[in-house]
C-alpha cells in the first residue's frame, strides 16, 4: 500500500522550483558525479532506453537524455507535476517522453526498458515488493534496474526524524535483507550502491533554532564542495544521500 497519493505529489512540486541545469552542474551536468556513479554501476549507456517511475521534475533523467543520448521516458500519476514537467523538460530541449499513468496501469504491460530506475519511491510503500515487481516487468531481457531511497539509519535518520518528522512520516525504511528478498523471490540478483553529497539535515527541514541552523549550513557547505571535485560518485552507508540498489536478472 502506498502511503502518498497524486495529490501530495502535486502539492509538492507546486511549491519546489527548479533552476535550469548546466552543462557544468557538479551533480548532474555532464562531468557531473551522477553520471559517474551511473556508468560505475550500470556500464555504458550511450543510446540505451531508459524509464523514470515517479519522474516529474527530474534533473537525473534529463542528464541521461541530454548528456548520454539515452531514449527517456518518465511516469508519473500527478497530473499537475506532469504538466509543470512538460515545460520544464522542453526548457531543457531534451525530448523526454512523458506519461500521466500510475507505474502499475496495464498500459505499460508491453513496455521494456534497458534500464527501469526510480528515486525515492520504494520507501512510500508498506512493502516495497509491488514497486520492484513492477521495476523487474518493464526491464528489457539483458537490462538492469537502479534505484535509491534516502538513509533512514544511522545518525542521519536520527537527525532528519527529530528535525522534519511531518517528512519522515511519511517515508517507510526497507532493510537490506528485505530489499534483496524481494529479488530472490522475483529471480533477480541486486547489491547495495552508494554515492552522492554527505547528509547531515534532510531540507526543507521543520524546526527553527541554533541547531537546524548550523546543520543547514553545514549541508550547504557539503553540497557545493562538489564544485570542488569532491568525488561524489563513491559513497558509505549511513552517510551518503543516497542508498541505492542495482538489480538484473540471475
Amino acid at each position: 500500500m502506498e502511503i502518498t497519493d497524486p495529490t501530495y505529489w502535486d502539492s509538492y512540486w507546486a511549491t519546489s522550483d527548479k533552476p535550469e541545469l548546466r552543462d557544468n552542474d557538479p551533480h548532474y551536468g555532464r562531468h557531473g558525479y551522477f553520471l559517474k556513479a551511473m556508468i560505475r554501476h550500470l556500464g555504458e549507456l550511450t543510446g540505451k532506453s531508459i524509464v523514470e517511475l515517479g519522474g516529474a521534475m527530474s534533473y537525473k533523467l534529463i542528464a541521461f537524455a541530454k548528456f548520454k543520448q539515452m531514449q527517456a521516458t518518465a511516469i508519473d500519476y500527478a497530473p499537475d507535476a506532469v504538466e509543470k514537467s512538460r515545460e520544464f523538460y522542453a526548457a531543457h530541449g531534451v525530448d523526454i517522453e512523458l506519461d500521466c499513468v500510475d507505474l502499475f496501469s496495464p498500459i505499460l504491460d508491453d513496455r521494456k526498458f534497458d534500464v527501469v530506475s526510480h528515486w525515492g519511491v520504494a520507501e512510500h510503500f508498506q512493502d516495497p515488493i509491488s514497486v520492484l515487481k513492477r521495476s523487474v516487468d518493464l526491464c528489457a531481457a539483458g537490462g538492469k534496474v537502479i534505484f535509491d531511497m534516502p538513509q533512514m539509519r544511522g545518525p542521519v535518520g536520527w537527525l532528519w526524524k527529530t528535525f522534519s518528522p511531518g517528512r519522515w512520516e511519511q517515508h517507510v525504511y526497507h532493510t537490506d535483507e528485505k530489499i534483496e528478498r524481494c529479488f530472490k523471490s522475483l529471480g533477480w540478483q541486486c547489491k547495495r550502491a552508494f554515492w552522492g553529497v554527505p547528509v547531515v539535515y534532510m531540507t526543507p527541514g521543520q524546526n527553527s533554532g541554533a541547531i537546524p541552523f548550523v546543520l543547514h549550513g553545514c549541508q550547504y557547505l557539503l553540497h557545493h564542495a562538489a564544485r570542488l571535485g569532491v568525488p561524489y560518485q563513491y559513497g558509505l552507508p549511513y552517510i551518503s544521500s543516497s542508498r541505492g540498489f542495482v538489480a538484473w536478472r540471475a
